[in-house]
């Protein structure tokens, strides 16, 4: 869980420039533009059980879904 915006953004970054979407908290996401939220390839979760929450959603995706999710992520870092 990134928790914290202190140096995440960059983490976050990497991690989408791999195409994998990422969760974080609503501090670590205010560095994000809104379009890595409204294309999927983000979603923003507050407190333990928000994380779990999130991540079980995604987890409950069809596996195409969540690449889209991944391909949506590698695209915003780079067109940014």
């Amino acid at each position: 869980p990134m928790r914290i915006g202190v140096g995440i953004q960059n983490k976050a970054l990497e991690a989408m420039a791999m195409a994998r979407p990422v969760i974080c908290s609503p501090i670590a996401a205010r560095a994000l533009h809104e379009s890595a939220r409204s294309t999927g390839a983000v979603a923003v979760a507050d407190g333990a059980t928000g994380f779990a929450e999130a991540c079980a959603a995604w987890l409950s995706e069809p596996v195409q879904t969540l690449r889209e999710r991944g391909n949506a992520a590698r695209a915003y870092v780079e067109a940014r």
